[in-house]
């Protein structure tokens, strides 16, 4: 399945689920199995998560981990989800 990472510009850290676009970035296009699967390809572990397999188009060179805030779109079933301090929970898509 193919997804679209989107990192929170600001942070947001609390998991707010009421958000607008314009509160985050686009930063890759990734081909994985499921959102843990992408969650766990988009972390910095020993080098960066852009040089991942699966990582089809990163946006940026250099990118932060995704963490709690951020969404994961699944582009097949056009659902995006918030990133929650556990799992992940579906939102309205923003996009």
């Amino acid at each position: 399945m193919e997804f679209e990472v989107y990192h929170s510009v600001r942070g947001n850290f609390s998991g707010e689920e009421n958000v607008k676009s314009n509160q985050y970035e686009k930063v890759a296009v990734v081909e994985a199995d499921s959102l843990d699967d992408v969650y766990a390809m988009t972390q910095n572990i020993s080098h960066s998560w852009t040089k991942n397999k699966g990582v089809k188009i990163p946006l940026k060179e250099i990118c932060r981990s995704t963490s709690i805030g951020d969404i994961i779109r699944n582009l097949n079933e056009n659902q995006s989800y918030i990133v929650k301090m556990v799992g992940f929970k579906k939102i309205e898509n923003i996009f």
